[in-house]
């Protein structure tokens, strides 16, 4: 039966971290011998994984195995991370002979030696650690200056260009905090690679970046805002006659691309041909003329607006939850589904990821509006239903 192996690197992170947190960075009672005996465990991990990798153990259950161990390296790497000062990882160069540095490289190679060797059993939806994030996220702000640069110089529509920028942005900010997967960063690095080498060609234009956006399923709301206002220009310069026919050969463009449905930008968001397609432009006249006001025509879908905050309005949801006013217990899509349906006096458009930073970072300022909001309603019900005799 296999077992946790993580035993001995648990005991030496909880030492690197208590010293870091008592002593300063240094470990000078254990300088000597800590670098040998980290490496030693270590390579004793791989050999055990590679041992049970060839015996006659379930794949079911070394899936698990591995990923069991996946998840407590990153979290091991995490705490050392977090007892550090704040960029000191990224400033220190590989040959470093701070103890803790050394640690978190050891664990880094520890998980680039799963990825590569065990690729197979390894778990590509689970958050990079720490330090991961901060080499991958120079990676791709690197390659998307490149590949700006490069649609600025072909004169890419300036909107489009501004949509992705923005939603890289927002989902590399947003990372800080909530975490980005394995499978977003090779989505993201691999669709700037892709974007670059069309971009050396000096035929790509507009239309052809909007093409490979829509079958890479680029499921952005700053993909779909961009998309239906450059459509409702468009619509709206035409006569009146020929404008349902400008839609429906739109809808028909839309209709010869697939999207790879296997990967998306945003995970919680429907995919792209979903988003587009309810646009308020494709829907029927009649239902068109019922929407609910123009943001709404801007978004593509009509949303409730509120007199809250996102901050706000995302510790009253959480509230809800908490209470069981759902009977759904998958944050996920309780948060898409708010997220798609409302909007905020300063925000059309609510991204799932800062509602859900929202969700589960609330502030007391938030809290005291919320508290007498909830006490306003309160106050309602006892003066409606229980006056005081």
């Amino acid at each position: 039966m296999v077992k946790s192996e993580l035993h001995q690197l648990e005991k030496i992170v909880a030492g690197i971290v208590n010293s870091n947190e008592t002593a300063g960075l240094e470990l000078e009672a254990h300088r000597t011998n800590f670098p040998a005996l980290i490496a030693e465990v270590c390579d004793d991990l791989k050999k055990k994984w590679e041992h049970e990798l060839f015996s006659t153990v379930k794949e079911s259950i070394f899936t698990r195995y591995i990923q069991y161990h996946q998840a407590g390296i990153i979290t091991l790497s995490d705490q050392i991370s977090g007892s550090l000062p704040a960029g000191i990882l990224a400033t220190s160069v590989a040959e470093s002979t701070n103890i803790s540095i050394q640690a978190v490289q050891y664990l880094e190679d520890l998980l680039e030696f799963l990825e590569k060797h065990f690729h197979k059993f390894f778990d590509f939806n689970h958050v990079l650690s720490a330090h991961r994030f901060g080499k991958e996220k120079k990676s791709i702000n690197a390659l998307l200056a490149s590949v700006l640069n490069r649609l600025n110089q072909l004169q890419i529509d300036q909107t489009l260009i501004y949509a992705i920028q923005n939603a890289v942005n927002e989902k590399l900010e947003g990372a800080r905090q909530d975490g980005i997967s394995y499978r977003q960063v090779i989505y993201l690095k691999g669709l700037f690679r892709l974007i670059a080498e069309r971009a050396a060609e000096a035929t790509l234009d507009t239309k052809d970046l909007e093409a490979l956006l829509y079958r890479h399923n680029f499921n952005s709301e700053y993909f779909e805002l961009y998309y239906h206002t450059r459509l409702a220009a468009a619509v709206a310069l035409l006569p009146v006659k020929k404008r349902k026919l400008h839609i429906d050969q739109e809808r028909q463009v839309l209709a010869s691309r697939f999207p790879d449905r296997s990967k998306k930008f945003e995970k919680d968001l429907p995919s792209i041909d979903e988003i587009l397609q309810a646009l308020p432009l494709f829907r029927p006249a009649g239902r068109r003329q019922g929407d609910a006001n123009a943001a709404s025509r801007q978004t593509g879908t009509a949303r409730m607006p509120l007199n809250l905050s996102v901050g706000q309005f995302g510790l009253f949801i959480r509230l809800c939850y908490l209470e069981g006013c759902f009977p759904v217990n998958n944050i996920s899509d309780i948060l898409r589904f708010f997220t798609f349906h409302f909007e905020t006096k300063k925000q059309l458009n609510i991204s799932v990821n800062s509602f859900r930073r929202a969700f589960y970072g609330a502030d007391q300022a938030n809290a005291a509006i919320i508290r007498d909001f909830l006490q306003r309603m309160l106050n309602h019900l006892d003066k409606t239903y229980f006056p005081k005799t």
